[in-house]
């Protein structure tokens, strides 16, 4: 994940059924995405920006991701967000 850069794959189906795959990486701003998500408020913040620069993920520490649930009361947010009670 050293590689940030933003990638995609484009998909090619013949007539005759062979597919072949392109990937393919592009550069981009992560200062100005990192700026976006925090104009968005988007949850879990510090640890998306560690994510994009860094290449390193925290999605898999529990302790962590609990932590933050409890700070943030993310809980409450997703139950407000699909209309259960809180």
């Amino acid at each position: 994940m050293a590689d940030q850069r933003a990638h995609y794959a484009i998909l090619t189906v013949d007539d005759a059924g062979r597919i072949s795959v392109d990937f393919r990486k592009v550069d981009y701003d992560i200062s100005l995405e990192l700026t976006v998500a925090r104009e968005q408020q988007l949850p879990y913040l510090d640890l998306y920006e560690h994510l994009r620069r860094t290449g390193f993920t925290s999605t898999h520490d529990q302790a962590l991701l609990g932590k933050l649930n409890a700070k943030f009361n993310y809980a409450n947010e997703v139950r407000r967000f699909f209309g259960m009670q809180a």
